[in-house]
């Protein structure tokens, strides 16, 4: 399996000549190419290592002849941490925008129900990791409340964490991890998601046409971005947009709701359109969904199989007229933008180690998500178009890593992967 997905990265993505024509160096007279080390690190996502260490040690391990030393070549632990310390992130887009246009060019399937033809991007934040010992010149800083374990007594001291945002593309038959963006020390989550969303439409100005996102994003300079770049937006409503969600809560109470059930829940749903208010400068007609949903959830501490039926409400605002996508599409945009945080956040913290500091470095940590991302999208590819369809059902992408991993062993060296010839058992 190994051998067959290096080479699939190399017949279809072209990934050994992709790296090398978008990586480019900056050092004199380097040791080992940048390409051969940024491979190195993509290979530590590829088979499931948890840390740079782990890569490092099982090398020494699995190719060191029992002498505890490195293949020939191989980087150590410490070059890649201080490679990511300065490698252009422009470059590594670069190479996210070629993969992107290699998975459209072969007509893979970027969401699996693509409603009027219209690809939604999630846009959300995620704090990755924190420290109460470690910082560095990006570092976020709080205080926090403790209780000292000797004393009892509640002591403060100052944390140190990052957070990141993403843009990721949802309802997605392979996950996209399109861009993301550290926030600056002192700045809220709207000031870098802006950031993100001028460079992703700056990069991939065709790639989708629905920007979907939480109630924080519900800014008019955000929403005006989108609109700027003729795209269209799906955000969640809340009650602190009291003059909008006021007269929308007026206003369908003179409509016929829609009904009906679908992934076990039953929807009555009120599509109000034509509001004017709040949004002023040019005008621009908005439009509410507003849904009251019950769901069937099971019920904590009765016997298994036990649930009940649990109400929710759940209101978007959005700028897409009844005529291009009707209200079931609009609940559904408003759905699916959880697959920001199923397929992205939490399978990258529980599989890919998202939430890992691999080098306090606030453009390593950048780097290294970067590379997360097309490690996950290539792996992804690689099961879902490669793999025989009878065979899909045995294999997970963790099943498959796994399997990557106890085949990088004899006959699969290291320096194999790295220059793509798994002949040299080095």
């Amino acid at each position: 399996m190994l051998r067959r997905v290096r080479g699939y990265l190399r017949k279809v993505f072209g990934l050994d000549r992709l790296a090398e024509t978008q990586l480019h160096e900056r050092r004199e007279k380097p040791r080992l190419a940048l390409p051969h080390i940024w491979l190195t690190a993509l290979l530590m996502y590829v088979v499931n290592y948890g840390s740079l260490h782990a890569l490092d040690q099982d090398l020494k391990r699995r190719h060191g002849a029992g002498r505890r030393t490195r293949p020939a070549g191989a980087p150590s632990e410490r070059t890649i941490r201080r490679i990511f310390g300065w490698i252009a992130l422009d470059e590594l887009r670069g190479m996210v925008k070629a993969m992107v246009h290699v998975l459209r060019r072969n007509k893979v399937p970027l969401t699996l129900a693509r409603s009027h033809n219209l690809v939604a991007a999630a846009f959300d934040a995620k704090e990755i990791f924190a420290s109460a010992v470690c910082g560095c010149s990006e570092c976020l800083e709080r205080t926090v409340r403790v209780k000292d374990r000797k004393t009892g007594e509640m002591r403060e001291h100052t944390e140190y964490y990052h957070r990141v945002a993403v843009c990721f593309i949802v309802d997605c038959f392979i996950p996209i991890l399109l861009d993301v963006e550290l926030f600056r020390p002192g700045e809220g989550e709207l000031s870098a998601a802006r950031r993100l969303l001028k460079r992703v439409l700056k990069d991939h100005a065709r790639l989708f046409d629905v920007a979907t996102c939480d109630a924080l994003y519900a800014d008019k300079e955000f929403l005006q971005i989108i609109r700027g770049a003729g795209k269209r937006f799906v955000v969640v409503l809340k009650d602190d947009r009291r003059e909008v969600y006021d007269e929308a809560d007026r206003l369908r109470r003179h409509i016929e709701a829609r009904t009906w059930s679908q992934s076990g829940r039953r929807c009555r749903v009120w599509d109000i359109e034509h509001l004017w208010s709040w949004w002023r400068g040019p005008k621009v007609a908005l439009r509410v969904v507003w849904s009251e949903e019950e769901s069937l959830r099971p019920v904590k501490g009765r016997h298994r199989g036990d649930a009940e039926w649990v109400a929710s409400r759940w209101v978007w605002l959005t700028d897409l007229p009844a005529s291009v996508c009707s209200a079931k599409d609009i609940w559904r945009f408003g759905h699916r933008r959880w697959h920001i945080e199923n397929r992205c956040f939490h399978e990258g913290v529980m599989q890919w180690g998202f939430d890992h500091c691999f080098h306090h470095n606030p453009n390593a940590i950048a780097a290294f998500l970067l590379t997360m991302g097309m490690g996950m999208m290539l792996v992804h590819t690689f099961l879902k178009r490669n793999v025989q369809r009878a065979l899909q059902c045995l294999y997970s992408v963790l099943t498959l890593r796994q399997q990557f991993l106890r085949e990088l062993g004899p006959g699969l060296s290291w320096s194999g992967w790295a220059r793509g010839n798994f002949l040299d058992t080095s």
